[in-house]
């Protein structure tokens, strides 16, 4: 009797939406000029994929030759995009292809998912890189990797001063994946088949609602760089009310450059 092959592994991007997304209308940003596609095994529904028509166009080096041949020449490139989603346990996770996550509502997908997913998932001695944001009179932005897997103080990091911004390591259950990185988004090489994505995605929600991550990596949650921009326009506002009533105890202001007084 044959076995089953093991799934090939695949690099897969995923954003688990917010509390509430539950629609191509309020996930993405333009649904309605994208290509539809309902994804079914048998008589189940897998999923929506919303695909970007691709345009082809001469490749942007081509420019550097631009009146010495003719570009077509050069030939054409063109890049699919696209956004396949999936509800889960009534959360609905995009699972984007090529630039797909730039046709997600900016505020629809849950901030730090996939650092937390990451962080409940690998050993704290197996990490392989770590991106940081040194807050200082310059603020630089690093990635900092290691040809082995190694702990936090092994990659410099200053948890007094650094934000923490993204994690790559192996996870140790390989259901989670062979390696992980992950913020925002989710980055997977995982072996999995399309139709036993539920089973995986199942796995990636406890892992995001854990909060054990906290015992090896208690500093991680001390300061966080909020991008969505609800919460930013939210935060301005308290912020300007602070300014007007002169309530500024738990408000801490820094230039971003040094300068000198006129």
């Amino acid at each position: 009797m044959a076995t089953k092959s093991e799934p090939p592994l695949r690099s897969l991007t995923f954003f688990l939406l917010r509390e509430g997304i539950n629609s191509a209308d309020k996930a993405l940003r333009d649904p309605h000029s994208l290509k539809y596609l309902e994804i079914r095994s048998d008589e189940q529904k897998l999923g929506d994929l919303y695909i970007q028509n691709s345009r082809s166009h001469p490749p942007s080096w081509g420019a550097f030759f631009e009146g010495y041949i003719n570009l077509a020449e050069l030939g054409q490139v063109s890049t699919a995009t696209a956004v396949l989603l999936i509800t889960n346990q009534s959360r609905m996770f995009a699972i984007t292809f090529g630039h797909g996550r730039h046709l997600i509502d900016p505020g629809a997908y849950e901030e730090r998912f996939g650092l937390r997913v990451v962080l409940n998932s690998i050993d704290e001695q197996s990490l392989r890189s770590i991106d940081k944001k040194t807050f200082d009179a310059i603020s630089t932005h690093t990635r900092v990797q290691s040809t082995i897997e190694a702990g936090v103080p092994d990659f410099g990091l200053d948890i007094e001063q650094d934000l923490l911004r993204a994690v790559t390591g192996r996870p140790k259950r390989e259901i989670h994946g062979t390696r992980l990185s992950g913020m925002d988004s989710l980055h997977a090489a995982v072996r999995v088949e399309l139709g036993d994505l539920n089973e995986l995605l199942d796995n990636y929600i406890w892992l995001f609602n854990d909060d054990s991550y906290r015992s090896s990596f208690p500093w991680v949650d001390h300061i966080a760089e909020v991008s969505n921009h609800i919460t930013v326009a939210s935060l301005d506002e308290l912020l300007v009310q602070g300014l007007k009533t002169e309530g500024l105890m738990r408000c801490w202001l820094a230039v971003p450059e040094i300068g000198t007084c006129q």
